[in-house]
């Protein structure tokens, strides 16, 4: 009788086993180790596949969504940041909280899209005077030496937080803040370097020209 007990105990682990695997596997969700000042997560995904994972380092950010363009294996390390990592940038008026993410073994290309759920504590809004319709997710982009402000949704809001959504489209900084928009704000250094060389030009030319006329009037 105990025989046909251990038995039947034995042939249902084997059966609910794989299936118990698949459902471990289906929440495609994965879990850090902590390893060079920040959360290590490793990343082996096909393409067009998408895996999860919850940060506890950078307090703006609850969720990551990784959607692959191609397969990707290697890390992703994210590391809570203690001030602007890009000082030579235009500063964002208002950071609750820079962020890297640190690819390893990972190319930004192979990625379709990274989506993030973002939260900001109330009691740094009030701080700083700010409303919640003003935060955003800002990224580096590294080509234009400029920090890049994310479209971002609110979505709901708890006694403590302010929850948003957003995509990250450039890496490997991110910050979760408010900057204000101007025209200066919003022009990169090139474009900015390129208006007062063209406003010098015309004075020059105006400065001949009055000089010239002067010259024949006299």
């Amino acid at each position: 009788m105990t025989k046909y007990f251990v038995s039947i105990i034995l042939s249902l682990s084997i059966l609910l086993s794989p299936s118990l695997a698949f459902a471990q596997y289906d929440t495609n969700q994965v879990t850090p180790i902590y390893r060079d000042n920040g959360e290590v997560y490793g990343i082996d995904i096909a393409a067009s596949d998408r895996i999860s994972f919850y940060p506890t380092g950078c307090e703006s950010i609850d969720k990551v969504t990784i959607e692959a363009k191609t397969n990707i294996k290697g890390e992703i390390i994210l590391r809570k940041l203690s001030d602007n990592p890009k000082k030579d940038s235009a500063q964002i008026d208002n950071a609750f909280e820079y962020c890297e993410f640190e690819f390893n073994g990972i190319n930004e290309n192979d990625i379709k899209k990274t989506s993030l759920d973002l939260k900001v504590r109330k009691s740094w809004l009030n701080e700083k005077s700010l409303n919640q319709n003003d935060i955003s997710l800002f990224t580096h982009n590294n080509s234009d030496n400029a920090w890049v402000r994310e479209n971002t949704a609110q979505k709901t809001e708890s006694s403590i937080y302010y929850f948003y959504s957003a995509e990250a489209n450039n890496f490997p900084y991110l910050a979760v803040g408010q900057q204000s928009t101007s025209i200066l704000g919003s022009l990169n250094a090139g474009v900015l370097l390129l208006c007062c060389l063209l406003l010098l030009l015309l004075v020059l030319l105006i400065a001949f020209a009055f000089s010239s006329r002067r010259k024949s009037q006299s």
